[in-house]
Parts: structure tokens; sequence; C-alpha cells
């Protein structure tokens, strides 16, 4: 999260992003709304042994989503919204996509998340492309898995 609209300055700098937040979606379009609140953490002391815990930021973010290509098969939704922290800068806009792990016997451990690329700007919805969705897959990696079971992935563009 350094070095990004969420938390500017050293990219370097591990930080831990702790989102808690809810959505109302309509199970019959799949469109919806999502809010709220986030902390950036990191270690203080002793990083190579703490865990994160001191919170250096901290707001709140809202915005739309689409679930829609979830409700015909696709295992994937878009967010966009915007964020404002504790640190200034006003409402910072951005796009997410949450991915949900499928089972692809192809990859080790044996799930994938769709393979896709951020194209800002681009003919494709919220600037989400799908090359090929049914054939690629991302391969689920161990830290993606909670006691044994892949976890769904929401990944954050700021704009």
């Amino acid at each position: 999260m350094s070095g990004t609209p969420a938390l500017p300055g050293n990219p370097s700098a591990a930080c831990v992003l702790n989102v808690t937040g809810s959505d109302h979606i309509n199970l019959t379009t799949g469109l919806g709304t999502i809010s709220g609140q986030f902390t950036i953490v990191k270690a203080d002391l002793l990083p190579a042994v703490d865990t994160p815990e001191t919170v250096v930021a901290r707001g709140n973010f809202s915005g739309q989503i689409d679930f829609s290509a979830a409700l015909q098969g696709l295992p994937f939704g878009t967010v966009t919204g915007h964020f404002t922290s504790n640190r200034g800068g006003g409402a910072i806009p951005f796009v997410g996509v949450f991915l949900l792990p499928f089972a692809d016997p192809r990859n080790e451990s044996g799930f994938g998340y769709l393979l896709y690329q951020f194209v800002p700007n681009s003919d494709c919805p919220q600037g989400v492309c799908f090359t090929s969705p049914a054939v690629q897959s991302q391969p689920v990696q161990p830290n993606q898995q909670a006691i044994g079971y892949p976890t769904p992935r929401f990944d954050i563009y700021f704009q």
C-alpha cells in the first residue's frame, strides 16, 4: 500500500490493508453498492518478527458493485468507487476486480482465478479485459488460501 494514493510515501515500506465493508447487491441483476472502513497498519519495532498493528492511516470507501458476470457463471465482479483518508487528499477514485476461485486441474494448487488485464480507457467494462476467460487462469498461490481452501481475491487499481 505504500507509494499508492491510499498511503503516499516510501513504496518499499511494507504495510497491510485491513478492510471492513458491506454490500447491498440485487440478486437478480448483480448490481449494488459497497461501503466500509479501512486501516493501514505496519509493524513497529521489529518488522521481521512483529505483526503489523501500528495504524498509519484510516478512512472510508464507497462505490458501485457489478456482479452480473458472476450470475452468468463467470467467476468475477467489478467495483468502481472512491475512498477518503485521514491523511487528506479528498476523494480518490479506484476500480476493483473481485475474483472468485474455481477448480482448475491444470494448476498445481488445483484452483485458479481468471487471468485478466486492467486497461484503463479501453472498451472493456471498467477497464477490465479478459482475453480468453474460459481458457486462461492464474494459479491460486499458497498465501491466497485459508485452512487449505482458496479465498476470493480483490485487486484494487487507483485512478
